[in-house]
């Protein structure tokens, strides 16, 4: 990250769920990558919107499963950024980790999942969320958002209560000052 410079304040933020019920995560993670669907469409570097728009007219007229905002979610992929950042969730309910992307887009052919971004996974704390928007392989998150989902509750993990027995005096001594100061 220090070496390619990476400017996280004009970064974005993407979730993306790694396969149904996270079935590519490990993957991802022993691979250093992130990945999408729709493998149909074929390899879309250096493709301009246009010729995006013309592949996913045939590919939806030959594949009647699939829909235009699918197929959207894909060219929003390929269009990722290096220095942009990761979320990779499992359903609505977890998070399995963050990551930043690392290099351009590429097409592996004939495998499932073709179309991938390299990415260093810099966080792998597994944690439990409640995002009942999150729908769809992959979503925009507002940087804000990206912040408070950085500090939710990991999962297995539990916040001790505080300590209501400690008092200003405990506190005193144990930091050696006055009370009166305190």
């Amino acid at each position: 990250v220090a070496v390619k410079k990476f400017n996280f304040k004009e970064s974005q933020v993407y979730k993306i769920a790694p396969g149904r019920d996270a079935n590519k995560w490990n993957d991802w993670v022993a691979n250093g990558y992130a990945s999408i669907g729709w493998d149909e469409l074929g390899d879309l570097s250096g493709l301009s919107k246009a010729d995006f728009e013309k592949k996913r007219s045939q590919v939806l007229a030959q594949h009647s499963e699939r829909t235009k905002k699918g197929l959207n979610q894909v060219w929003q992929f390929a269009n990722i950024k290096e220095g942009d950042r990761i979320i990779a969730n499992k359903g609505k309910k977890e998070i399995l980790g963050f990551g930043t992307v690392i290099g351009p887009y590429y097409f592996v052919p004939n495998t499932e999942h073709g179309h991938r971004l390299p990415v260093i996974w810099d966080d792998l704390t597994r944690r439990s969320v409640d995002e009942t928007s999150w729908s769809g392989t992959l979503q925009k998150i507002s940087h804000s958002r990206f912040e408070e989902l950085k500090i939710a509750q990991p999962i297995g993990e539990t916040v001790p209560p505080p300590n209501p027995f400690y008092t200003i005096s405990q506190c005193a001594k144990d930091i050696g000052f006055d009370e009166a100061e305190i």
